[in-house]
């Protein structure tokens, strides 16, 4: 997405909030199942729904890094 590899600092920071996106989702897995009821694409079942929105919202951070906007 950024045309080059996450830099150390970087690919930290990704991991951290990996790790309080699932901590949130975990113990609001009500939150979690509301946004991953939104889209047109149909979930994959085998995919837990606090992991799903974890890894949907981290993506959507790094989707939105000015960096991956203005390539």
């Amino acid at each position: 997405m950024l045309a080059r590899p996450f830099q150390p600092r970087e690919r930290d920071a990704v991991k951290r909030a990996l790790k309080d996106f699932l901590s949130h989702y975990d113990s609001s897995p009500d939150q979690a199942a509301k946004l991953i009821a939104v889209g047109e694409s149909k979930r994959d079942p085998s995919v837990a729904p606090v992991e799903l929105a974890a890894w949907t919202m981290l993506a959507s951070d790094v989707l939105n890094l000015d960096e991956a906007l203005n390539k």
